[in-house]
């Protein structure tokens, strides 16, 4: 594959940019994007830290002109690829410097890449998430664990996850000797910092799937009750499998989460199951651990896709009423992080819902999206792909600076268009006062 042209050409006309860093996520995508932009009317950017498709940029010099769509990943890591994030993330600031039109920016990679950071802006849109605290270190982490499970209520548990975790990096402990094997399974986080999360005994979760700023669907998972949020299987594994076999789940649940990461077929067939699930099975293949007594352990999930299913917005709201506010406030997030894509998973405790994990980059359910026969404006991919393609008509049918008052009302991306809200009358307020936002642009 060719160099692509990073730099501007006056001659070129506007068109659209996708940032990605693996080759196969994108075939799902493409589809739409010939369906809407035709193949000559998008062009792909392989950043994958190593210079393989896109070697070098002149930070003065200004990138062509376009719409750029970043679909960067938290998992890059894992695939290989320690230096895409970095490199990612000098690329959006090149962007963005230069005032260009990005969705998906820099902020909402940063989201993307972080578990720690995502609590800020979840907690600065009221969105509430189980009790969690950061360690720094594997050192420190048995300490932190001790004062961490002091501060939960008797007998409850809590999560090790990896703060650049992509796929996996997800470890349940009871005690702090749990803690000690899962050191010893020698399992680390790729920048050492450790969220530990409240573990929350919950019958269902919740992914609500976005698409710029508008709910398209749910897919529903069923975990019995008993079983930790997202990791249907591992709660009830946790108590029948001996501590001293917590290192070899540890270890397993990192081999698993590492090949799934690195297969798009294989994330398209457990689309919707947790990496936790296929570890319980492997476990039960390997040591006999009989997970099958409790309803749904097991591989029992595996075999039964009735555990999953897709509802439209209408009936997810009439099922869950109290999800309209987190949908509500889940737009205005996307909005503050310039996110046209974002997936939450929630899980309803206590009588209100709580948002476990935060995926800007989505990949969305191709599988299910085909079952429930969605149009094209209702999938993830067909539904961005159209968002998209409005954004760059703007752009190309405008000849200085956009103004705010010509970009669609209905898109909830900040920086990209405004709903007639206080972000939207802010921004006009500044523009008029001469602050077009970082780098004097206001598009960020």
């Amino acid at each position: 594959m060719a160099l692509p042209n990073l730099h501007n050409n006056d001659d070129s006309a506007p068109k659209l940019y996708i940032l990605h860093d693996n080759e196969s996520w994108m075939e799902s995508w493409r589809p739409a994007l010939d369906a809407v932009f035709h193949k000559d009317g998008y062009e792909e950017w392989f950043l994958d830290g190593k210079g393989t498709t896109t070697s070098q940029f002149q930070f003065d010099k200004p990138p062509p002109q376009g719409v750029f769509f970043s679909k960067g990943s938290g998992s890059a890591h894992m695939r290989g690829l320690p230096n895409a994030r970095d490199c990612f993330t000098a690329v959006l600031q090149w962007l963005e410097f230069h005032g260009r039109l990005v969705v998906n920016g820099e902020r909402a990679f940063a989201a993307e890449t972080s578990k720690v950071g995502q609590l800020v802006p979840l907690g600065n849109f009221g969105l509430k998430t189980p009790k969690a605290t950061a360690v720094f270190g594997e050192e420190n982490l048995v300490k932190g664990a001790g004062i961490f499970l002091s501060s939960l209520g008797k007998g409850e548990g809590f999560w090790i996850r990896f703060n650049r975790a992509g796929c996996g990096g997800v470890h349940l402990c009871r005690s702090l000797q749990d803690v000690e094997a899962f050191l010893r399974s020698g399992q680390r986080s790729a920048d050492s910092i450790y969220l530990l999360q409240q573990w929350v005994d919950v019958p269902t979760v919740f992914r609500l799937e976005f698409c710029f700023g508008r709910l398209l669907y749910a897919v529903q998972e069923k975990a019995p009750t008993g079983s930790p949020a997202g990791s249907t299987g591992a709660g009830v594994l946790a108590k029948k499998v001996p501590t001293s076999s917590a290192v070899a789940f540890a270890a397993l649940t990192n081999l698993v989460a590492t090949l799934v990461a690195k297969s798009d077929a294989a994330r398209s067939k457990l689309s919707g199951l947790s990496v936790a699930v296929v570890v319980a099975w492997l476990l039960f293949k390997i040591t006999g651990a009989d997970a099958s007594k409790a309803p749904g352990q097991g591989c029992a999930h595996l075999r039964n896709a009735s555990f999953i299913r897709l509802l439209r917005p209408t009936e997810l709201l009439q099922q869950c009423p109290q999800l309209k506010v987190v949908t509500e406030k889940a737009a205005l997030l996307m909005s503050d992080l310039g996110a046209g894509t974002m997936a939450l998973d929630v899980v309803k405790a206590d009588n209100s819902f709580l948002v476990v994990d935060l995926n800007i980059h989505s990949n969305y359910n191709v599988d299910r999206e085909k079952e429930h026969g969605l149009q094209f404006h209702e999938t993830g991919a067909g539904g961005a792909a159209m968002e998209l393609s409005k954004l760059l008509r703007t752009l190309q049918h405008s000849t200085n600076d956009l103004d705010i008052s010509s970009l669609p009302g209905e898109n909830l991306v900040f920086g990209i268009g405004f709903p007639p809200t206080g972000t939207k009358f802010l921004a006009e307020a500044l523009q008029t006062i001469g602050d077009r936002g970082r780098h004097k642009k206001i598009f960020y």
